[in-house]
């Protein structure tokens, strides 16, 4: 939902000089990577969310939510990144960010987990509300159809006994998805 900034004065769109919001970085530049909500080994206390995208790109102030497999208008958690976050850790030209329990090592935001297991969504936001990126998760894709009406990109059920990476396949000719394999 987006949310009118404070520093947005005059309210009066049709009489003021027009204003424009600048995104930090273009549309589609943050993707949540990689996430794991439930392990064989540790259950629910190895629980982290990774970003990434280009390397130094300005995320503070963003939001990662937590949805419930059956509600995709009020998320059950929402954390926010601190005001100097960026993605680092370049790879190819591409950095990172996690949010992890603290079990988890390195990580950029600690949190003491609350992602549903087994099926839900993760959203990511920017810090006006916009939607940048929303994966979902279950067994099944009906598990998460409220999700996935609502925008979120069904990627699979999280692998008991590995992290779940999230790769694009396809191209430019067939269209580029997102999968778990």
């Amino acid at each position: 939902e987006y949310v009118t900034p404070t520093w947005y004065y005059p309210v009066d769109f049709g009489v003021s000089n027009a204003y424009y919001i600048v995104y930090s970085c273009p549309t589609g530049a943050v993707w949540i990577n990689e996430f794991n909500v439930v392990d064989y080994n540790h259950g629910t206390d190895w629980q982290f969310v990774e970003l990434a995208g280009r390397n130094g790109t300005a995320i503070g102030n963003w939001h990662i939510e937590s949805y419930p497999p059956n509600n995709a208008s009020t998320p059950d958690a929402t954390f926010t990144l601190t005001n100097g976050a960026v993605l680092h850790s370049p790879t190819n030209g591409y950095g990172f960010w996690v949010m992890g329990m603290s079990a988890i090592t390195p990580r950029d935001m600690t949190f003491a987990g609350g992602l549903p297991p087994y099926s839900g969504g993760i959203a990511l936001k920017r810090s006006f509300g916009a939607l940048e990126n929303a994966v979902c998760y279950a067994f099944s894709p009906g598990d998460v159809s409220v999700l996935t009406d609502n925008g979120f990109t069904y990627v699979g059920s999280d692998d008991f006994f590995y992290n779940m990476p999230l790769y694009l396949y396809g191209d430019l000719t067939n269209g580029l998805q997102w999968s778990n394999v």
